[in-house]
């Protein structure tokens, strides 16, 4: 259908009308026939053509929608625009937060690593300089009285050797807790050797370890000194003790912990329920890996060997 309207009639309004508009169109209706139709029977209307006597013959029912095609793709081309720039600024948010978090947990480590040192530092003041200070005042005593007391003498040397004791006992802790500071200068692989190689090779024995690739990046210097310290336990344990003939350290990684584990081919034992605790060596390995907020798990048996893995949360 088609609508006309003379064009020497003003048609000012009707330019405002777009395309998706009901209109109510009133005019004289002029049918064109089909030409093919048999001239016998009735016509049939082919098309028709409304004749339009002025612009008032348009009246506007419905308006077009304001979406139209082009303003719905620009809007669409805006939105992608919008969404990527969106996605650009969180993936660098999320890149500055990262940045920022590893900054404030370096700081983190190296104030702890600071403190740690202070309060050994205070630890060897308080005890072994104490107990040095002490042990020199008690040889003083008995060198002026062992002619005239020597039992009285001989008690005083025997509270001169428990001090000295005591002495080596508490040195040799905050020598171990300062020598965590430099395990962090080598590689995990270049401590084990280090710590385990003499200790395994003085009983016969042979060390081999494992470490799985990347698992020293960002390791934790707590995690790492901690590592050391229960796998050098495991390994003295089947040096000395399990008369093994190899020692395998492996390292590897088990979802979100790092798993250690220490296995010797020596004696074994028979470990009893909660004999753990009541070991010193196995229960310090329990003790260090329960202070991370992980555990530790022996097992064992009489002529088939040792495996202590700890599992310990990165």
């Amino acid at each position: 259908m088609t609508a006309s309207l003379e064009e020497s009639l003003p048609t000012e309004s009707l330019a405002t009308i777009t395309p998706g508009t009901i209109v109510d169109l009133t005019g004289i209706c002029v049918v064109d026939l089909d030409v093919g139709w048999p001239a016998a029977s009735t016509p049939r209307p082919e098309d028709f053509t409304l004749l339009l006597r002025s612009q008032n013959d348009v009246a506007i029912v419905i308006p077009a929608s304001w979406w139209t095609p082009e303003r719905l793709s620009l809007a669409l081309k805006i939105a992608s625009l919008a969404a990527g720039f969106l996605l650009l600024l969180l993936l660098l948010m999320k890149r500055e937060i990262s940045r920022q978090t590893q900054l404030v947990t370096n700081k983190i480590e190296r104030e702890s690593i600071l403190e740690e040192r202070q309060r050994i530092a205070r630890d060897l003041h308080d005890t072994v300089q104490q107990e040095l200070t002490g042990i020199g005042l008690l040889l003083d005593n008995v060198q002026g009285r062992w002619e005239k007391d020597s039992t009285q003498s001989r008690n005083t040397l025997e509270i001169a050797r428990r001090m000295v004791d005591r002495c080596k006992k508490d040195s040799r802790n905050s020598i171990e807790d300062l020598y965590s500071e430099t395990l962090l200068q080598r590689s995990l692989r270049e401590t084990l050797q280090e710590q385990l190689q003499p200790l395994v090779e003085l009983h016969g024995a042979k060390l081999e370890i494992e470490i799985e690739d990347g698992i020293e990046e960002n390791l934790p210097p707590r995690l790492k000194t901690n590592l050391v310290r229960i796998a050098h336990e495991a390994g003295a344990n089947a040096g000395k003790h399990a008369k093994a003939g190899a020692v395998r350290v492996r390292i590897k990684r088990n979802d979100d912990n790092l798993e250690l584990t220490v296995e010797d081919d020596g004696n074994g034992f028979h470990l009893e329920e909660g004999q753990t605790g009541s070991r010193l060596g196995l229960r310090s390995m329990a003790q260090r890996a329960e202070h991370l907020r992980g555990s530790l798990k022996i097992d064992s048996e009489p002529g088939i060997g040792t495996r202590v893995t700890a599992s310990l949360p990165l």
